[in-house]
């Protein structure tokens, strides 16, 4: 009877380790899955900044080249004024003597 009694202890064991081994790997499983699913929220987040912060850099980039050329054109154009200034108008007589 203690042989049948051991036996069956035996069997209840493995069938035990064997229903803790089943447990931990739907867990890993679980806790796999959970990890994908965070990373992909962060991949996802991070693309979202990563396009926010390149929109953002263009927009100071198109401000600036806006700027510089502003100051360029008000450069040129107040050479120009200049040079319109010593040109004679149409009208003007240009003295013979100069």
């Amino acid at each position: 009877m203690r042989a049948w009694n051991d036996g069956t202890r035996c069997l209840w064991r493995t069938y035990q380790v064997s229903r803790t081994k089943e447990k931990l790997y739907e867990y890993q499983e679980e806790l796999e899955r959970q990890h994908r699913e965070e990373e992909d929220r962060l991949m996802a987040q991070f693309h979202q900044e990563r396009l926010e912060e390149a929109e953002s850099m263009q927009k100071e980039f198109d401000s600036e080249w806006e700027q510089q050329l502003k100051a360029l054109t008000d450069q040129f154009d107040g050479g120009q004024k200049k040079k319109d200034k010593t040109v004679c108008k149409p009208g003007v007589k240009i003295p013979q003597d100069a």
